[in-house]
């Protein structure tokens, strides 16, 4: 009885272990799809933001459209949306869209 108990256990943590590896491998996947799909946005070219959910009305689009102002060492950039309005955002290169 134990010894079934036992190898039931060590199949489950090798199963989860599988999976863990799947899970990476595929992320870095669609990471290498997203670089090889978008260009890096430079300084000057107009790029789609998305907008969360829970920041937007109903009736408002997903996206918003941005001018790049500044690229960071780290990857992220500094956008605009209006003249007015300058904020500095986490987006990283491979989850900005540039038209």
């Amino acid at each position: 009885m134990l010894c079934y108990l036992w190898d039931r256990k060590q199949g489950i943590e090798a199963e989860r272990e599988g999976a863990k590896r799947k899970q990476h491998a595929q992320a870095e996947k669609m990471q290498l799809v997203s670089t090889m799909r978008f260009k890096k946005a430079e300084v000057g070219d107009t790029v789609m933001v998305p907008i969360p959910l829970v920041d937007r009305g109903r009736a408002q689009f997903n996206n918003a459209k941005a001018v790049v102002l500044k690229v960071n060492e780290n990857g992220t950039y500094l956008q605009t949306w209006n003249e007015t309005r300058d904020f500095e955002t986490g987006l990283r290169k491979e989850s900005v869209h540039t038209l």
